[in-house]
């Protein structure tokens, strides 16, 4: 499963866009200074750095997400430095009450 990761990850970079391996043709596009940046060491093969959290973003048009009150997961691998609290990881939903969901560490 991990022995082309860092190819992959290469190749990601490269199409400035990370692809929905589930097939269904969610692919999310990195802006700000992802799109023009390059993978820094990781654990396995690379990561993506998100040093601006105003305009670093991968970002999934028209995706709705999960939405109401129905069952709902989302998973990262995070490592902060310095004073980094407080920020938002995976969300989406309108900003109104009910409407948006976030997960931030």
């Amino acid at each position: 499963m991990f022995d082309n990761l860092q190819e992959r990850l290469g190749e990601v970079f490269e199409r400035g866009q990370t692809p929905d391996l589930s097939g269904n043709g969610r692919d999310g596009d990195f802006t700000g200074d992802l799109a023009t940046g390059n993978p820094v060491p990781g654990i396995l093969a690379g990561a993506i750095d998100f040093q601006d959290n105003d305009t670093d973003h991968i970002k999934l048009t028209g995706y709705q997400g999960v939405t109401g009150t129905a069952v709902r997961s989302g998973a990262a691998w995070v490592r902060f430095e310095g004073n980094d609290n407080n920020q938002g990881i995976l969300y989406w939903g309108t900003n109104s009450p009910g409407q948006k969901w976030t997960f931030r560490v």
